[in-house]
C-alpha cells in the first residue's frame, strides 16, 4: 500500500503495479535486519542477495537471518507467511513449486499457508527449493524483530 492508502499489487522482478491508475513502482532494494542482531553488532548490517535460487544457497544458509524489504513488506502487507512471501518475491510459481518439492500442488498450497511454526524439516527442504536460509523462512522468527 502507497503512503497515500491507495493499494498495489505485485507484479514481479522487483515492480509493484497501481491498483487504480496502473502507475508501476520499483520495489526497494534494502535489505532490513532484525532490531536484536542490529544492536549486538553496534550497527545495522547491510547484505544485499541477488534472487538467484540455484546458486547461493549454501553461502546463504550459514545463520544469515536478514531479509529484503520487499519480502518484508510482501508478508505484512498481504499477511502472507514468509514462506509464500518469498516465493512471490522470487516469482515463483506453486505449480513450480510443488515440483521443486516433489510434492502434489494441493500438499504445497497447505504448507505455503500461514501457522506458527513449520516443522523444520519442511523449512529446510522449502528453503533449499527456494535458495534461501530456513531461519529466513521462520514466521516465528519474525513477529515484531524486523522494522
Amino acid at each position: 500500500m502507497l503512503d497515500n492508502g491507495e493499494a498495489i499489487a505485485w507484479i514481479g522482478n522487483g515492480q509493484y503495479r497501481q491498483i487504480n491508475g496502473g502507475a508501476i513502482f520499483t520495489a526497494e532494494s534494502n535489505v532490513t535486519t532484525p532490531r536484536g542482531d542490529a544492536r549486538k553488532s553496534g550497527s545495522a548490517r547491510r547484505n544485499v542477495h541477488s534472487a538467484d535460487p540455484a546458486g547461493s544457497h549454501k553461502n546463504r544458509a550459514t545463520g544469515n537471518n536478514t531479509l529484503p524489504l520487499a519480502v518484508v513488506n510482501l508478508k505484512t502487507g498481504n499477511d502472507w507467511s514468509l514462506i509464500r512471501a518469498w516465493r512471490e518475491h522470487l516469482n515463483i510459481s506453486t505449480a513450480d513449486m510443488a515440483a521443486r518439492l516433489g510434492v502434489d500442488h494441493s500438499i504445497y498450497i497447505e504448507l505455503e499457508r500461514p501457522r506458527p511454526r513449520p516443522r523444520q524439516v519442511v523449512l529446510d527442504r522449502i528453503s533449499e527449493a527456494l535458495g534461501v536460509s530456513p531461519e529466513q523462512l521462520d514466521d516465528s522468527l519474525f513477529g515484531g524483530r524486523i522494522l
